[in-house]
């Protein structure tokens, strides 16, 4: 009903479903629950596609996904497995993961203000119409499926996993060097506070 209220004009839908949702209202997860199965979901601007399908291929396990025009660029959805021990039950780094890949398989040709989360990533509904594209007088503003999933869901690569993890070990140096560094600034400008009350009887 929604989407015939639009007149067809940006209908999405999400890519992952709302899980505080189920585990509060429903009881169905545990919260903050993480499930193995994800979507991945990739925006990408008007790029070497091909590049792009060629990595999912050699870094996922000969990935085949879904790749959709929007109207502007292209949205590429792929399931897959997160079975390394890391990702269960830990929201934070399956958010980090997925902004990693989309990032690095894509060679960040990605869109620079797309920042995948479990909540935000919304998937454009097949012959529907992008607006924005209309509104600039595109011809090709229709939604449309460019190649469809193979039905086969895939696991990262160990050397993908590897990156993704040296990644992280960079960030948490960098942020530990950002702490030590303030630290010492603080220590090398310690300043009495003006309002400190002095002792009269030290200037006899």
């Amino acid at each position: 009903e929604l989407f015939q209220a639009s007149k067809g004009f940006d209908c999405r839908i999400s890519a992952y479903p709302n899980y505080d949702y189920l585990a509060t209202k429903k009881g169905v997860l545990p919260p903050r629950y993480v499930p193995q199965n994800l979507l991945l979901f990739i925006d990408q601007e008007q790029g070497d596609i091909k590049t792009t399908l060629h990595n999912i291929k050699m870094l996922l396990s000969g990935g085949h996904p879904t790749v959709i025009w929007t109207g502007h660029g292209y949205h590429i959805y792929l399931p897959i497995f997160l079975l390394d021990k890391q990702f269960k039950n830990n929201e934070e780094v399956t958010v980090d993961f997925l902004r990693f890949i989309e990032r690095h398989i894509s060679h960040n040709q990605s869109d620079k203000g797309h920042y995948p989360s479990l909540r935000n990533s919304m998937m454009r509904i097949p012959f529907s119409w992008n607006s924005k594209a209309v509104a600039e007088d595109s011809d090709n503003f229709e939604v449309r499926i460019i190649q469809k999933w193979d039905g086969f869901r895939v696991s990262p690569s160990v050397e993908l996993l590897a990156e993704f993890n040296l990644m992280k070990q960079r960030a948490k140096l960098k942020e530990l060097k950002q702490e030590r560094i303030l630290k010492e600034q603080i220590k090398s400008h310690k300043i009495i506070p003006t309002d400190t009350p002095t002792d009269p009887l030290k200037e006899f």
